[in-house]
């Protein structure tokens, strides 16, 4: 993620590339793509623990009990 914190930092080490301060740091990063999946079996209702996020009601409404696997269909 590139966050405020991430730009910051970079602009510290082109600065001190710049001014010679240290050995050269190369500007470049690695990031890698996550696969994953879901059991297909798993039930997909809003979590209970989440309860105090949302009502309870709309959230039957709006997101009713399903699999995975009925999803993909």
């Amino acid at each position: 993620m590139y966050t405020q914190a991430t730009k910051a930092a970079l602009e510290k080490v082109k600065e001190q590339n710049e001014l010679g301060e240290h050995k050269r740091r190369v500007l470049w990063r690695i990031s890698s793509t996550l696969f994953s999946h879901i059991r297909y079996n798993v039930d997909l209702s809003p979590l209970k623990e989440l309860e105090h996020l949302y009502n309870k009601e709309e959230a039957a409404i709006r997101y009713p009990s399903m699999t995975a696997h009925e999803k993909l269909i």
